[in-house]
């Protein structure tokens, strides 16, 4: 009885402790101030300008902050920030302070400001790279001997390895490497600037970078998990080719295009989301990603490029959103898994070759406005049942619907007279199935 009565008090006294209660009770009296001196600030602001404020208060800079709540304390830099008439808890709070934080009601999910100082004090030394101002051309290979680890100091604003090609210890140093930490200093990340680091299994790229290009991560084949920045704009050709590691990747919002060869070979990624910010989707993006099973394309994109998701054997469906108006060459070539795909009307241009080997591909309506039925469009399509063609195709190339050995008839959206006055190839249906065309005034029987 005195045992459980002793498990009983260590119990309430660690469920109760006096220390901790107290630091909780002073940290959420603090934020409690903190929200009234913002408001009041924000009262005051919209007074003076008779309500018509002209930009809501965001800032990271310290001085800043206490200027507009006055009872702001050192004690706290770093750790909170205002977003948007708001307070924001950053990464620098402990797990306890955040719970508090939330149970105000005040949001943990800002970035503490960036302290060149901090990040230096434990970065690679500058003497260990070859520099071009502020950008990194190269490495000083006797420097890093032995070294796993690259964390670049904040005096770069680039890395931009000069003629890669030529650089036997750049390149020789990448295979080496298994950790890599970039400083929110950095704009831009050159062509094949981490180009076959094989031991890297994750990358951060900060908000600070606007663009990565060529090859910049390519056959990083170690690589499991990449963040990439909300300020990317744009992403090279190549830059993660071969990331035959790589499960999942997010694209940020502020990404315009993704290059050609993006991500072929990304053998083990599963699904992809393109943002309604980006407008082009790159030659051959995503070839070869096998087990890529799903891909969601927001509207935004105007156009998908030759063989951007050919040999995605994986995946099983796909709808083309409104905003594109052309399939390219080759785009869905060998998706064998493929069973459903729907377009918009505003596709008006689909490429040769766009759909051949989709062997499980059962059911396809061409939208209105195409005009031509690429060669090899539909080739072994073996399992297609069933095939509308708008009245605005005046032409079918060679091999379009060739073994297509399920298909037995295509509904046609014009007269007989409109499909006879098609331009087709002599071998367009070649060893197909197809024996009739229902069109809107009667049946033709080939």
């Amino acid at each position: 009885m005195i045992i459980i009565l002793a498990a009983a008090v260590i119990l309430t006294i660690s469920k109760n402790n006096p220390v901790e209660s107290a630091k909780e009770a002073t940290f959420k009296e603090d934020l409690r101030a903190f929200q009234d001196d913002l408001a009041l600030t924000i009262s005051k602001e919209y007074t003076s300008k008779q309500g018509q404020r002209d930009e809501k208060i965001t800032t990271s800079d310290y001085n800043e902050i206490k200027e507009k709540i006055p009872s702001f304390t050192e004690k706290y830099k770093d750790k909170f920030i205002i977003e948007n008439d708001k307070i924001i808890g950053t990464d620098e709070l402990t797990e306890k302070e955040k719970k508090w934080a939330e149970e105000l009601n005040i949001s943990t999910y800002g970035t503490a400001p960036f302290d060149a100082k901090k990040w230096d004090a434990d970065a690679t030394p500058e003497e260990c790279f070859e520099w071009e101002g502020t950008v990194i051309i190269g490495i000083n290979t006797d420097k890093l001997t032995d070294r796993t680890k690259l964390r670049i100091p904040s005096k770069c604003t680039g890395i931009n390895p000069k003629y890669v090609s030529n650089y036997e210890s750049y390149r020789s140093f990448m295979p080496e490497l298994q950790e890599i930490e970039i400083p929110e200093t950095v704009t831009t990340i050159g062509d094949y600037a981490f180009h076959n680091a094989q031991g890297i299994k994750n990358i951060v790229i900060p908000n600070s970078v606007t663009s990565i290009g060529n090859e910049a991560f390519s056959y990083c084949t170690n690589l499991e998990s990449v963040t990439i920045g909300n300020s990317v704009t744009s992403i090279g050709s190549g830059a993660f080719q071969s990331c035959s590691s790589l499960t999942s990747i997010t694209i940020p919002d502020s990404v315009t295009s993704i290059d050609y060869y993006a991500f072929a070979f990304c053998i083990s990624l599963t699904s992809i989301t393109i943002p309604d910010s980006v407008t082009s989707i790159g030659d051959n993006a995503f070839y070869y990603c096998t087990n890529l099973a799903s891909i969601t394309i927001l509207e935004g994109v105007t156009s998908i490029g030759s063989g951007a998701f050919e040999s995605c054997s994986s995946l099983t469906s796909i709808t083309i959103p409104n905003s594109v108006t052309s399939v390219g060459e080759r785009a869905f070539w060998g998706c064998r898994s493929l069973a459903n795909i729907t377009f918009s009307d505003s596709v008006t241009s689909i490429g040769d070759y766009a759909f051949p080997y989709c062997t499980n591909l059962t059911s396809v309506t061409i939208p209105e406005g195409v005009t031509s039925i690429g060669s090899w469009e539909f080739l072994s399509c073996s399992s297609l049942t069933s095939v509308t063609i708008p009245a605005s195709v005046t032409s079918i190339k060679q091999w379009a619907f060739a073994n297509c050995s399920s298909l037995k008839n295509i509904n046609f959206k014009g007269t007989m007279n409109d499909w006879n006055n098609i331009i087709k190839d002599s071998i367009w249906k070649e060893n197909s199935a197809i024996v009739t065309i229902t069109c809107t005034d009667g049946t033709i029987t080939l």
